[in-house]
């Protein structure tokens, strides 16, 4: 009998399920992720520029780790609504709620903050400008693109369910996309209202991988996933040599291209390509594995609120230049990375609380 797409892939989303060894290393690529974005904060990406920032390409990874999550997610959800209001309250309300309580504290240590209604819409929509923010939360684009994306995947993963290649046609559109940006600026004309749509378009591209990796794990491309990691690669300095591309990452992230886009299907590739690697070494270090799970159950808090602490660092505590370099930047890392780990307990706990009073409140 021979079964059609239809039918296969209705079979698959009502047995989607993540087993517990990829459960526990999507959450170490989350930890080591969000860890990644507060050393590059601290100063990883700035160490040795142009050539530090290509720490950056690995930042998709939180992409890829929320499309895996999410399809899960959307597979044990009544319908499409509850999945995408789950989404965007889990996104979006824990960011209103550290930014409010970090603004309140510096309010309270500094005396005053200015703000007028503009800069308060440009919160609300998660489109600051530099003049609105107390201290850098540049992070926030992330936040807006996650949000954009999980409202494209409501489309995406119904069709999904009747036409399962959706997920991978996605990706080779989006990515397709990425390349076009190098050769013309598609990126301009999906500026809307100070919305960068062009970045969720092609960040896309990793969410709905990670979202292919979970519904097909066992799918023959994962097989040689080294090999393709490689061919990434090959494509993004084939694309700099050939184009005469500038080198440095921050030339290529604000509209993603295919030099920046290809890099990061390299991390992503090479990471899943060391999979075993990356289990038996944290299996093995123990304290280390404690740490980086512990900024993975905490990475929202601690992908916001470590600015404030950076900041704070930086004002109140580096009196001058009169530190040796080094030390300078041994204690910050320590103390931004100690401060953050003590709040986020409790900043978990609290966004936590509002998330679930206010789908209570909201019956869904």
């Amino acid at each position: 009998m021979k079964i059609t797409n239809t039918e296969l892939s209705l079979e698959t989303w009502e047995s989607i399920k993540i087993n517990k060894d990829n459960q526990v290393f999507l959450n170490r690529l989350r930890g080591m992720s969000i860890l990644r974005v507060v050393l590059s904060h601290l100063g990883l990406s700035w160490l040795y520029t142009p050539y530090s920032q290509v720490i950056s390409v690995f930042l998709p990874i939180l992409f890829f780790v929320s499309g895996a999550i999410s399809i899960y997610i959307y597979s044990r959800s009544r319908n499409t609504y509850v999945y995408f209001f789950h989404r965007l309250t889990s996104q979006l309300l824990p960011v209103y709620i550290i930014v409010l309580l970090s603004f309140l504290f510096i309010y309270i240590l500094s005396g005053g903050l200015s703000f007028d209604i503009g800069s308060i819409a440009r919160w609300l929509q998660l489109i600051p400008k530099s003049s609105d923010m107390p201290f850098p939360l540049g992070q926030v684009w992330f936040i807006h693109t996650l949000i954009l994306i999980s409202l494209f995947s409501t489309v995406i993963f119904y069709i999904s369910k009747c036409y399962v290649k959706i997920l991978p046609l996605t990706v080779v559109i989006t990515f397709i996309f990425s390349y076009v940006q190098l050769f013309y600026p598609l990126g301009d004309l999906f500026s809307i209202y100070g919305h960068n749509i062009y970045k969720p378009i092609v960040h896309s591209s990793f969410f709905f991988f990670g979202a292919f990796w979970v519904l097909n794990p066992k799918a023959k491309i994962f097989n040689y996933s080294g090999l393709i990691s490689i061919l990434f690669l090959c494509l993004a300095l084939f694309s700099f040599w050939s184009l005469d591309l500038e080198f440095k990452m921050t030339k290529h992230v604000y509209f993603p291209d295919g030099y920046y886009v290809s890099f990061s299907f390299f991390a992503v590739f090479i990471v899943l390509a060391m999979k075993g690697v990356i289990t038996k070494v944290f299996d093995r270090v123990n304290f280390i594995d404690r740490f980086v799970l512990f900024f993975s159950k905490h990475a929202y808090s601690i992908f916001i609120s470590h600015s404030l602490f950076i900041f704070l660092f930086e004002k109140y505590i580096l009196i001058d230049d009169s530190w040796p370099k080094l030390i300078e930047i041994v204690i910050k890392i320590l103390m931004v990375i100690l401060a953050s780990c003590i709040v986020a307990p409790t900043v978990s706990k609290s966004t936590d609380f509002f998330v679930k009073r206010t789908r209570l409140i909201l019956k869904v």
